[in-house]
Parts: structure tokens; C-alpha cells; sequence
């Protein structure tokens, strides 16, 4: 494993979103309907990814209905330092892609689709179609977070999981790390199963132990380039800024990797060139140096220069 390739796979509803998106919709237009499937989940009449489809399927409302209702939706508003922070990220969600892009998007988190492991919805008019590209081997989830840990390690990642309940279960059980939402059920979960996790309140406490336990010590974002750009006069545009991000965050890890070494049997090192400055002894001479400058001046009186005056009026001579 390249431990210098990390990313953080991360459920949405609950562990971003401080309620589930899609009962809130369904909350919104089918109540009834809602009730009776959560009833057949938990009795496991159904799986979970039946009640995803038969749910949304139900409601009769278009997509600009739809995307109206979830800005009821609101996330935990650390996520958005997080974005910022620079590391790299999927959201993995059992939920859909629209419901996810569609509440990112009202706190200016535009992602695209490769951003995003989750189920497709497709609107006819106000009709709703449910599809799983990324569908488990049992059909229950109706995504395979676990092979989505999985596909991510093979390709040399360190894949640090966030979660918070059953549909995260899987993929906690295999990747490098966890980050657990506080007060919720995979909590108990890692308990039970003897799991290493590091239970969370905010984005801001993963970023902070992740820095601390893993990560690099400075990690610069878009912010500090835009700081950078403004203190040094210069103006980049978003794919420059997104170049200087890159680019400045691989010279604090040189500079890191350098922190690293052993230089406690290494003397200090004041010059690199084993030469000695020749100087004169400091004596007191007699000097005309002051005569030499003076007669050389274009203007000047008895032991001042006469310079053109550059402040608080037009040049003069004296």
C-alpha cells in the first residue's frame, strides 16, 4: 500500500446530513406509505434497497418538486471545511445521487457524478425510476460499500470509512480506519466487533485526527492560495488556484519528508562553502572618502548633496 495515497470514503444521510433526505421526502408527499415500509424494514419484509425504490417510486412530483423539498435538508456545516481542506473524498450513500448533489448544491458544493458511488434516479415528467450501478451481491443495500473500500485498497489507497449506521456496517468492517458519527448505531456496532474507530461530532474533529494520527502537518487550501494571490498582488483563475494548491502543498511535503530524517549525529552546518571571509583589522584610519564623494557630486553644499526634490511639490534644484 502507498501510504502516501488516502482517501475517505463517506455515507450521506445522517453522517453529512443531519436528517435522512429521502424521508424527508417521503415525509413531504407519501406519510402513509412511509410508515408502512419503515414497518416492513424493520420486520425485514423488505430490504433496504426496496424500501429506497418503492419509496421514491411512490411519489408522484417532478424533479424541480423534488430538489425544492430537500433544501429542507441540512448537513452538518463543518463538511463544507472539509471539501475545502483539500483531501481527497467519494461519498458512498445508499441513498441517491440527486438527493446528494441536490443538498450540496445549496451550500455551493457542486460535485460530479464520479464524485458520487450511490443508487441513479431518472425523472419522466413526474415520474421516478430507481437504478443500482452499483448494486451488493445480496441485493440488500442496494450499494456495495464494502467492494467500493475494497476496489479503492487494491488500487493502493488508504481508505478511511465515515459512517453512522447498518448500511456502513460492511465497510467498516474492512477498511484501514473509521470515523464514527457520534451517537449512532455503528458506534455499537465497532464495540461489538472489537473495531479501531474514532468517534466524531463535526468534520472539523476527522480533519484534526486524521492530521494528527496520518496526515501531513500543513495542508494548504483554496483559501490560503486566494490569501497567498492577495498579499502577493496576483490574480489566478480557478484552474490556477487548484495548480498553486497542488503544487504549494508538494513543497510542505518535501519539506515534511525532510522533517523526518535523523540529524541528531550531524553537526551544524552555518555555510555549505568551506571558505573564510578575508577582512581588514578594524582600525581607525584616516580616510577621504567623504572629499572623493563631494567632488564628485553634480550639485551639492559645502558637506551636503543637493538632490531633486520627490516629495510634496514639483522638482527643484535646492
Amino acid at each position: 500500500m502507498n501510504k502516501d495515497k488516502v482517501i475517505f470514503l463517506i455515507d450521506f444521510d445522517i453522517t453529512i446530513s443531519k436528517k435522512d433526505s429521502t424521508d424527508t421526502l417521503l415525509n413531504e408527499y407519501n406519510p402513509k406509505l412511509k410508515e408502512e415500509i419503515r414497518r416492513k424494514y424493520r420486520s425485514k419484509e423488505i430490504t433496504m434497497r426496496e424500501y429506497l425504490k418503492n419509496g421514491l417510486e411512490s411519489l408522484s412530483i417532478t424533479k424541480k418538486e423534488f430538489l425544492e423539498t430537500l433544501k429542507k435538508v441540512k448537513i452538518d456545516e463543518t463538511f463544507v471545511d472539509f471539501v475545502n481542506s483539500g483531501v481527497t473524498f467519494k461519498i458512498v450513500s445508499a441513498g441517491t445521487k440527486l438527493n446528494i448533489t441536490g443538498v450540496l448544491s445549496n451550500y455551493d458544493i457542486n460535485l460530479t457524478n464520479d464524485d458520487i458511488i450511490s443508487n441513479d434516479i431518472e425523472f419522466e415528467g413526474n415520474k421516478i425510476t430507481v437504478t443500482n450501478p452499483f448494486l451488493d451481491k445480496e441485493e440488500y443495500y442496494g450499494v456495495d460499500k464494502k467492494e467500493a473500500v475494497e476496489n479503492f485498497q487494491r488500487q493502493g489507497y488508504k481508505v478511511f470509512f465515515v459512517g453512522d449506521g447498518p448500511s456502513d456496517y460492511r465497510a467498516i468492517e474492512v477498511a484501514d480506519f473509521s470515523f464514527i458519527r457520534k451517537d449512532t448505531r455503528a458506534i455499537n456496532f465497532c464495540e461489538e466487533n472489537d473495531i479501531k474507530y474514532k468517534e466524531f461530532d463535526s468534520f472539523n474533529d476527522v480533519l484534526e485526527y486524521y492530521k494528527r494520527k496520518w496526515g501531513r502537518k500543513i495542508m494548504l487550501t483554496k483559501e490560503d492560495v486566494l490569501k497567498i494571490a492577495k498579499l502577493s498582488k496576483l490574480k489566478f483563475n480557478e484552474s490556477e488556484i487548484e495548480k498553486f494548491k497542488e503544487d504549494l502543498n508538494k513543497i510542505f511535503d518535501y519539506m515534511e519528508e525532510l522533517n523526518k530524517l535523523d540529524t541528531s549525529q550531524v553537526e551544524p552546518l552555518f555555510n555549505v562553502l568551506d571558505l573564510k571571509d578575508k577582512l581588514r583589522k578594524d582600525k581607525v584610519i584616516n580616510s577621504e572618502i567623504k572629499k572623493n564623494i563631494l567632488d564628485n557630486a553634480p550639485n551639492k553644499d559645502e558637506n551636503f548633496i543637493i538632490v531633486p526634490k520627490v516629495i510634496g511639490g514639483e522638482n527643484v534644484d535646492n
